[in-house]
């Protein structure tokens, strides 16, 4: 738990004090001239803060201890909100869904309800006077748990046999690998790893060779947070698309930026920039998304509080257009797909944020059109990766996807909600949410036949776990028994704050191996390699 404390430190200097122009006197100077920050619709600048502070939210009273097991989806908490305060569907619920009390324990709604407050401000929405909040605090209270209970003890023992490796140079201090993928860059017919190296400010390219994997430095970027590989130019190689986050810290600024790096030739990458001056930039991904034949690229822009937005790049020949979608902030992934089957490619995005929704635009004749897949109707679900897979083997597109974003409240709590789940695609466009395991911290999940037994499991990298734990591991996997029910278990040796895992034959014998991203964030000052292989032995 150090670490979601350390992170916790710096969100909080963005949460709390930040917001509020009376304090603002305590802030460090910006090392540059900080955009003005816009509202949710892109209009109008965000109005100065408040002359004075806002009604002080209670603490909490004393009651029975009262632990539970906490939210889950699907639980009927409905119910539960008929007894809110009318004004929360007019306050809360005009940016998410009325949050029920059973998320989060007692003691940790104070700094919530603080802190939406301090939001609705900034985003021009009137915050709850002085008596509608001390009624909507008393109702959280009242109707929270004191606490979680863990969730239960016992991963099977791992049936896999791995064998880990450390993949290219050690890291000077904490690694910050913010990505990872499985390439074949060079189309040798050896798999390669891309990576994304935001303490290094790197992208880099490793390639395993008889001494071990070496490891080139494709180009060095602020920040960068994903990668797609494609042929960009038609040239016949392939080049590698870059989406930056420009920042690790959360803000509203025009951090984020879109670059393709061109292959021409050994040891040569050209630098392209398509996107530059937006919000922190997530995700990047190839298609010919108007089917005019050249390729256009779809983009999550996360953002932090007020900005962020799904949209595509349309390629006109001679430049790019940038269209947006989906007006709000907090997306992640956009996987392009044919979703509907009618022969154009669509955008499929999930948004965290407080949003914590699967969302499908779909391309049509006239456009594009927007329609929600999901919603976790909990705006602190921390959504945090997604996959789009044939997951049960039945010819049609499953999401995959984790939750385990702790960073999303000021409290900065690992919550026993979090794990790994899918949306089973029962055709029609209907999907049906499906559990696959609770485990704290999930932060991406992807699926590969581990086991190698004909139906596909899925690996996930835990960022976010209850580290104080003991043989609390960052890498684990949930075996698939044929019949979509899942076991998991723990990769033995696994080291802490995983951010990333890909999966691919990496050693050349058949199976499919794991490469995972590590990130750690001001944890302990240690020399550590950020990126590992986890060569799959097969069954002990």
């Amino acid at each position: 738990m150090r670490a979601v404390a350390a992170l916790s430190v710096l969100m909080a200097a963005g949460l709390g004090i930040a917001l509020w122009g009376a304090r603002a006197e305590r802030r460090a100077a910006p090392p540059k001239p900080r955009p003005q920050q816009v509202s949710t619709d892109g209009g109008t600048p965000g109005h100065p803060p408040p002359e004075e502070d806002p009604p002080v939210v209670p603490h909490p009273p004393p009651g029975e201890d009262r632990r539970t097991t906490g939210w889950r989806f699907g639980d009927g908490s409905e119910r539960l909100l008929a007894l809110a305060p009318a004004s929360l569907q007019s306050t809360c619920g005009s940016c998410h869904a009325v949050p029920s009390p059973t998320i989060l324990p007692r003691g940790r709604w104070r700094p919530v309800i603080e802190d939406m407050m301090r939001l609705a401000v900034l985003r021009r929405r009137a915050p709850l006077g002085r008596e509608e909040m001390e009624a909507a605090a008393a109702f959280y209270y009242e109707h929270s748990p004191t606490g979680f209970l863990p969730l239960p003890d016992g991963p099977v023992a791992d049936p896999v046999a791995w064998n880990a490796a450390s993949a290219g140079r050690a890291r000077d201090a904490d690694p910050r690998i913010t990505n990872v993928a499985v390439v074949d860059l060079d189309r040798d017919g050896v798999p390669d790893i891309l990576a994304c190296d935001a303490q290094a400010q790197t992208v880099v390219w490793l390639r395993k060779s008889a001494e071990g994997w070496k490891e080139e430095i494709l180009a060095i970027l602020p920040s960068a947070g994903h990668t797609a590989v494609v042929d960009a130019d038609g040239d016949g190689d392939l080049d590698v698309a870059v989406a930056g986050v420009g920042s690790l810290i959360p803000t509203d600024d025009a951090a984020g930026y879109a670059t393709i790096l061109y292959n021409d030739g050994p040891g040569t990458w050209r630098r392209s920039d398509i996107l530059r001056d937006v919000p922190r930039l997530a995700d990047i991904q190839p298609a010919d998304l108007d089917g005019d034949g050249d390729l256009d690229w779809a983009v999550a822009c996360f953002g932090w509080r007020m900005t962020g937005f799904v949209g595509w790049l349309r390629n006109d020949g001679t430049g790019y257009e940038l269209i947006r979608l989906d007006e709000r902030p907090g997306a992640i992934h956009v996987p392009v797909v044919d979703l509907d089957g009618d022969g154009r490619l669509d955008i499929v995005a999930i948004l965290a944020q407080e949003n914590e929704e699967i969302v499908f635009y779909r391309n049509g004749a006239r456009g594009f059109e927007t329609r929600k897949l999901w919603s976790a109707g909990n705006p602190l679900y921390g959504c945090s990766g997604l996959e789009m897979v044939d997951l049960d083997g039945d010819g049609d597109l499953d999401c995959l996807f984790s939750n385990g974003d702790s960073l999303d409240d000021p409290t900065g709590m690992s919550k026993p909600y979090h794990g790994v789940q899918w949306l089973e695609n029962l055709g029609g466009l209907e999907f049906a949410w499906r559990e696959i395991g609770r485990c704290y911290g999930a932060y991406r999940a992807t699926a590969a036949d581990l086991d190698r037994d004909g139906d596909l499991d899925v690996a996930v990298a835990v960022m976010f776990g209850d580290w104080e734990a003991p043989g609390a591991r960052g890498l684990l996997w949930y075996e698939n028994d044929g019949s979509m029910g899942f076991t998991r278990h723990d990769v033995d040796g696994a080291p802490d704050h995983m951010i990333s895992v890909a999966a691919g034959d990496l050693d050349g014998d058949g199976d499919p191996d794991l490469v995972t991203g590590r990130l750690l964030f001001g944890v302990s000052g240690r020399r550590a390699n950020g990126i590992q292989v986890w060569e799959n032995r097969g069954r002990r």
